[in-house]
């Protein structure tokens, strides 16, 4: 069954093992099943060796169904230094299904830390730029990238997920808010405390929650809630994959 392949591919994941990483290598070299590629490619971004890049860009070259295709750009990124920053930012600004690999370029420059990946990101989210899914994304990605520039081009980075605050989409103002908490923005506080009183009550919690730790964050906190909110987007998706499986008809908007 498909769904125990995503549970294989999440322990191979949590693992972290030479052993883990081989198998996880080995499958994704090979493995076909379209419900369980995306789980199994996204776990390759758990980890940083030098053989990902070839087998994921392997893969890609191949052709994938969009939810893999989406994982495997994400987990590119996470590469840093190794992750093919030209072939991101290309896919970044091609139109496909859905959206999804676009999505996934874009998170992915965002996991590489280079402060090359920042104009790509900002030119997403400006609004027409792309669709106003995709530039979720490009919030996110920023929100992930900015704890690792240097701090004259923080301002630009975190000025533009400002205005994103008063964008018309309101997936759009909620990733940018969240990115913006993500990133330890504590000089934006009050433009995002101003975003959440715009917000029902349930929705409002969160966010102001997230503006109180602002001052009490440790160094690494912004890349751990990132990473937290990740994790809980693909649990989504997973769930939404179950959906798509028991009906086949049902054609759902990117999530």
């Amino acid at each position: 069954f498909w769904g125990v392949r995503c549970e294989w591919a999440d322990a191979l994941g949590d693992a972290q093992t030479e052993a883990a990483l081989s198998g996880l290598l080995s499958l994704a070299a090979t493995h076909r099943d379209p419900l369980s590629l995306a789980a199994l490619l996204r776990q390759l971004g758990r980890y940083r060796d030098a053989r990902i890049v070839p087998c994921l860009t392997a893969r890609l070259a191949e052709g994938l169904p969009p939810r893999a295709h989406e994982a495997a750009l994400d987990a590119l990124g996470a590469q840093r230094a190794l992750a093919p920053r030209e072939t991101l930012a290309a896919e970044a600004q091609r139109p496909g299904h859905g959206g999804f690999a676009q999505r996934g370029a874009l998170r992915g420059l965002g996991r590489t830390h280079q402060r090359e990946a920042r104009e790509p990101l900002q030119a997403a989210l400006r609004p027409g730029a792309v669709h106003d899914l995709v530039r979720v994304a490009a919030a996110e990605g920023l929100g992930e990238l900015i704890p690792h520039l240097e701090r004259a081009e923080q301002e630009p980075a975190k000025d533009a997920l400002e205005d994103a605050l008063r964008d018309p989409h309101p997936r759009v103002r909620r990733a940018a808010a969240m990115a913006l908490c993500a990133a330890g923005a504590g000089e934006k506080s009050d433009a995002i405390g101003a975003y959440a009183r715009t917000l029902p009550h349930q929705d409002r919690v969160g966010i102001e929650r997230s503006i109180t730790r602002l001052g009490k964050r440790d160094p690494d906190a912004a890349s751990k809630q990132l990473d937290g909110l990740r994790d809980k987007l693909r649990a989504l998706e997973e769930r939404l994959l179950v959906l798509e499986a028991r009906d086949p008809s049902h054609k759902s908007e990117p999530s």
